[in-house]
C-alpha cells in the first residue's frame, strides 16, 4: 500500500538525551557508535517495533532509526516522506535528491540525500528505507552543514535481527493493529485525499477502505461518474496495494473481500465498490 504509507511514519524529534553506549541492541537491531555518542532505545509501541536516537557529543549530528510493523514499497515510501515532504521533518527541506539503491547496514535499501533546517541551523543528511524481519526500517541521519558526519560508518555496523514474537502475529491480529492505526492517524495520501479507514471484521473476512476528498462537495452527477469510474477501474487500484503490500497480499490470499468508499468533505458517500476473491482471482496467479 504505498499510499498508506505516509504515516508510518511520523517521528518526534527531539533532543537526544540518553545513556552514553557504544552498542544498541534492541528486538529488531544492533548498532554501535563511538563512546563519545549519546544513545537512546525506546518502547514506543505499535506501530514502531523498536526506535533508537543518537546524537553526537556536540550534538551537530543525529541519527533516527525506526523499525515499522508494516510492509511498504521503499520507493514510494520515501517518495512520500521526504522528496514529497509528507513527514513533518521534510516538509521545508530546501533540496531532496534522487532516490538511489544503497545499503543499509547489511540490508539492501533506498537512499536520498537531502537538507534542510534543523532549529533554524541548516543541515544536510541522508534519509534510508530498507526491508526489516517485522515490516520496514526508515533511518535518516543529519548533521550540521560545514561539519563532517559520522554517522554513515555507525549506519555499517546495523544489522537487522528476526523478532520472532512479531513475525508469528497472526493475520487477524495484523490487520486489526493497522485498522487501529489508521483510525486514530488519518493518512493523507495527496494533497486532498485522506484515508481515513481500513475497518477489518476477521469474522467476515472483509476491509473496508474509505478515503475523504476533502476539497470536494459532491452532486449527483459527480457520484454517479464516480461510481462508473471506480466500478470500471477498481482492480487496477486494488493491484497497487496488492503489488506493494504483504499485509494485503495475506489478506487476499487468505479470501477476504475488499470494498473501497469514497466520500465528499461533508461525508456524503460518492462511491462503494466491492470486491471479491473472485474478482482479484487473476492476480493470485
Amino acid at each position: 500500500m504505498k499510499k498508506h504509507l505516509s504515516l508510518l511514519f511520523l517521528f518526534l524529534l527531539t533532543a537526544v538525551v540518553g545513556l552514553s553506549a557504544k552498542t544498541i541492541d534492541t528486538k529488531d537491531l544492533t548498532v554501535t557508535a563511538p563512546d563519545t555518542w549519546i544513545a537512546e532505545s525506546s518502547d514506543v509501541g505499535y506501530p514502531i517495533s523498536s526506535l533508537v536516537t543518537m546524537s553526537n557529543a556536540s550534538e551537530t549530528e543525529m541519527l533516527v532509526i525506526g523499525v515499522y510493523e508494516v510492509d511498504v514499497d521503499l520507493q514510494s515510501f520515501l517518495q512520500q516522506q521526504v522528496v514529497e515532504g509528507s513527514n513533518n521533518f521534510f516538509t521545508n527541506a530546501s533540496y531532496v535528491g534522487e532516490i538511489r539503491d544503497e545499503k543499509l547496514g547489511d540490508a539492501p535499501a533506498k537512499a536520498v540525500e537531502f537538507q534542510t533546517d534543523v532549529l533554524g541551523v541548516p543541515h544536510r543528511g541522508t534519509a534510508y528505507a530498507a526491508q526489516a524481519s517485522v515490516g520496514t526500517c526508515f533511518t535518516f541521519y543529519a548533521y550540521k552543514t560545514g561539519t563532517t558526519p559520522t554517522s554513515k560508518s555507525v549506519l555499517s555496523t546495523l544489522r537487522f535481527k528476526d523478532n520472532v514474537a512479531v513475525e508469528n502475529k497472526s493475520l487477524a491480529d495484523r490487520l486489526s493493529d493497522f485498522s487501529k492505526l489508521i483510525a486514530s492517524n488519518p493518512l493523507k495520501i495527496g494533497d486532498n485525499l485522506l484515508q481515513t479507514k481500513f475497518d477489518v471484521n476477521n469474522t467476515a473476512k472483509s476491509i473496508l477502505y474509505e478515503y475523504k476528498l476533502t476539497d470536494t462537495v459532491a452532486d449527483d452527477a459527480t457520484a454517479e461518474y464516480m461510481q462508473s469510474y471506480m466500478e470500471e477501474n477498481i482492480l487496477n487500484a486494488f493491484s497497487d496495494d496488492f503489488n506493494s503490500s504483504d499485509l494485503v497480499q495475506e489478506a487476499a490470499r487468505a479470501g477476504y473481500t475488499f470494498r473501497y468508499r469514497g466520500v465528499d468533505q461533508n461525508g456524503r458517500q460518492i462511491y462503494n465498490v466491492k470486491l471479491t476473491p473472485t474478482d482479484y482471482a487473476p492476480l493470485l496467479r
